[in-house]
């Protein structure tokens, strides 16, 4: 049988690990417990009781989801131009902080759009380019989807597809819709058209060297 100093030092080890972990405790007090004795079965429990509930990790609360604002959208797609392009784009024309220009190389028409979650791993994300967006072949959309990621294309690369892209009830605009689905991301239209789209994927590479 161990000897009361023997016993002192069993106590302030046993309670001083349970401490450590994080139960809200008496040291002293429980090390006098555990000395005074040979640890008999209601301490043994005690003991157990307080391991377990450091063990097991309360739930924790759902991550609330915080939609990103334009300006945050903005600013994501602007901070990729410019360190792509190695320069600072500034609004061009008449744009409402919606085109830009980075020194003298191509328009680059900017449209940010928050995700539109649908059941599963399915989000949309659609963007309106006015008719005269389309008429230099040369420009740049870039289409900031949520914080997600950006398509990054040519107009010319899209002219193709242009009417069969949605367009307004008026027609003077295009909307392009993304879906992300899965692995998938695509062009998705009501009529009929379906483009993957995966080539323009954070293609900053292509608009850099068109700089």
């Amino acid at each position: 049988m161990a000897g009361p100093a023997d016993r002192r030092r069993i106590g302030k080890v046993l309670a001083g690990l349970i401490r450590e972990h994080g139960a809200h405790i008496d040291v002293d007090a429980l090390s006098d417990e555990l000395a005074e004795c040979l640890i008999p079965a209601d301490y043994l429990e005690r003991l157990g009781r307080a391991i377990v509930d450091n063990v097991q990790e309360p739930p924790r609360p759902p991550l609330e989801t915080v939609e990103p604002t334009v300006d945050e959208m903005r600013d994501t797609a602007l901070e990729h131009i410019a360190n792509a392009t190695g320069g600072t784009p500034r609004l061009s024309g008449r744009g409402n902080e919606q085109t830009y220009q980075v020194g003298d190389g191509p328009t680059i028409y900017l449209r940010t759009r928050g995700r539109d979650q649908r059941p599963g791993n399915h989000r949309v994300y659609w963007f309106g380019l006015r008719l005269a967006c389309w008429d230099d072949p040369d420009a740049w959309f870039v289409l900031q989807c949520d914080l997600d990621f950006a398509i990054v294309v040519r107009v010319e690369d899209w002219l193709p597809y242009k009417d069969r892209i949605g367009s307004t009830e008026t027609g003077d605009q295009h909307q392009p819709h993304v879906h992300k689905e899965g692995n998938r991301i695509e062009l998705r239209e009501s009529t009929g058209l379906v483009l993957d789209v995966k080539q323009w994927v954070d293609n900053w590479e292509e608009l850099r060297d068109a700089h």
